[in-house]
C-alpha cells in the first residue's frame, strides 16, 4: 500500500512539472514575413538581470526591431516578472506555429524555489522598420 501511494505521489509531481512548462497553443493572426532574426533582436532589448530574468515595474512593454515588434503584458496588471528562456520559447513557439506571422502566447514558467512570475503574454506584431541590430542596452 505503502508502495502504491509513493507512486500516486511521484506521478502527480511528475505530471505538474510537466504541465508547468508545457507551452500553450499560440493564437495566429495574419501571415506575415516576421523573420526570426528582428524577432530575436527584439527581444535580446529587454534587460534580464542575472538570473535570467526581466522585472519593470510596469504591466506591459513592446520592442521593436526591423519588421517585427514583441509586445509583452501581464495578465493580471501587476508588473512584469518573467524569463527570457521562457521568452524565447514563447518567441519561437509563435514563429513556427503562426508561419511567421503575426501571433500571441502565454510565456511558460518552470517553478523555480525563490522565483516569482506573473502570467505574461507575448505577441508578434508588425515592426517599426527601425534597424536595432543586437543591441542588448538598446532602449525603445
Amino acid at each position: 500500500m505503502l508502495t502504491f501511494i509513493k507512486s500516486l505521489v511521484l506521478f502527480a509531481i511528475l505530471t505538474y512539472s510537466v504541465s508547468a512548462t508545457s507551452v500553450a497553443a499560440p493564437n495566429c493572426g495574419p501571415a506575415n514575413k516576421v523573420t526570426l532574426s528582428d524577432c530575436t533582436s527584439a527581444l535580446s532589448t529587454y534587460n534580464a538581470d542575472g538570473n535570467g530574468m526581466v522585472i519593470q515595474s510596469q504591466p506591459s512593454n513592446q520592442k521593436s526591431c526591423g519588421g517585427c515588434q514583441i509586445n509583452v503584458y501581464t495578465r493580471n496588471g501587476r508588473d512584469l516578472r518573467f524569463s527570457m528562456r521562457g521568452a524565447q520559447e514563447a518567441l519561437n513557439s509563435v514563429l513556427t506555429s503562426c508561419r511567421n506571422g503575426y501571433g500571441s502566447v502565454s510565456i511558460a514558467e518552470l517553478l523555480t524555489p525563490g522565483q516569482s512570475f506573473s502570467p505574461t503574454v507575448l505577441s508578434v506584431e508588425k515592426g517599426s522598420g527601425r534597424n536595432c541590430g543586437s543591441y542588448s542596452n538598446y532602449k525603445a
